[in-house]
């Protein structure tokens, strides 16, 4: 299909209207010979595409002009739905709090009295401070490094221009500072999402190690009221010591511990049996109970899987556990070979 608008074709010449219809007969038959279609101007203007509504804020000492930019803009099929031009900052910043506005252009071009930086900066922080998440394009005549800069602070565009409001650059560096701008909103999306998925695998985390700490809680609260029905032993006593400080978590952390755990966590079971039979010795030889291993354990995983979201810290636990599990063995091992 090969549309031809006859208003602009020939339809335009003041001849008479036979000469017209001979003109139109002779198009039609040329159009026709090449297999092509043949379509009037109001055909033309349904298969046109839909512009897209702009609402565009503008601030600078001169008003844009509106004819040109819009002609510039339908290249971009965008059409300009609503437009004001501010020289104010102050008014600028009350029109973008209360209503809806697409983008936000700045001129600051050499013609013209420009703001000075530190009010700009005033007004950009506001912008962001205020929540509002507009696409701001910058717009000046000649580069300057700071202007640049400050933009950027504030995740804004920034750009040189020669030409002024009549460069035919300006209608695509509007839209593409659009698009930059709504790629920003979608990555924050995206990084909130993630921030409270992390959040909430972190109390996932915290609640099963929390179940954890109540069980040896549970075990040395048992553990302490049968030590005090038996008082008169002296063993009992110190155990009863003992338990009271495992109970306020006063159990310091053994470096020692703490490393082959993250060594277990990497490396995984099978690979250390040497290094745990080893650590196990090494604290039972230095009077450690299982109570203490247990509350030492707890310390390092603790820290351990702090900042780690659940998927990581459910792998991290399941590992540790079995590193529990394996020195609970070993130092019963060691336990029966000192009773035998």
């Amino acid at each position: 299909m090969f549309p031809v608008d006859l208003k602009s074709s020939f339809l335009y010449d003041s001849g008479s209207l036979t000469k017209r219809l001979f003109e139109f007969r002779h198009h039609y038959q040329q159009w026709q010979g090449m297999g092509m279609d043949f379509h009037t101007s109001e055909t033309i203007q349904d298969e046109l595409p839909l512009l897209r509504p702009l609402r565009l804020l503008a601030l600078g000492a001169k008003e844009p002009d509106w004819n040109f930019l819009q002609a510039r803009l339908e290249r971009q099929e965008w059409e300009l739905k609503q437009v004001v031009w501010n020289r104010d900052l102050l008014q600028t910043h009350q029109n973008l709090r209360t209503e809806h506005w697409d983008c936000l252009v700045i001129s600051l071009f050499d013609d013209e009295d420009q703001f000075s930086q530190k009010e700009l900066d005033s007004f950009l922080a506001a912008i962001r401070e205020s929540g509002l998440s507009i696409a701001v394009l910058g717009l000046a005549s000649s580069l300057d490094v700071e202007l640049a800069e400050m933009f950027q602070k504030y995740q804004c565009d920034f750009h040189e221009i020669r030409a002024g409001w009549f460069s035919p650059v300006t209608a695509s560096l509007i839209q593409r500072t659009m698009h930059l701008q709504q790629i920003a909103l979608e990555n924050q999306k995206l990084r909130n999402k993630e921030n409270q998925r992390s959040r909430r695998e972190q109390e996932e985390a915290e609640v099963i190690l929390g179940q954890q700490r109540s069980l040896l809680q549970e075990i040395l609260k048992e553990q302490n009221s049968i030590a005090q029905n038996n008082l008169q032993d002296e063993s009992s006593s110190q155990m009863q010591n003992e338990i009271a400080d495992l109970l306020q978590n006063n159990h310091s952390a053994d470096p020692r511990y703490e490393q082959t755990l993250r060594s277990f966590v990497i490396m995984g079971a099978g690979r250390l049996e040497n290094e745990l039979s080893q650590l196990a010795g090494e604290l039972q030889a230095e009077g450690n109970t299982p109570r203490e291993l247990l509350a030492m354990h707890l310390g390092c995983l603790e820290r351990l899987v702090e900042g780690l979201g659940y998927r990581s810290s459910r792998h991290v636990i399941q590992r540790a556990d079995q590193m529990l599990l394996e020195m609970m063995v070993h130092l019963a091992d060691n336990y029966r070979c000192k009773v035998a």
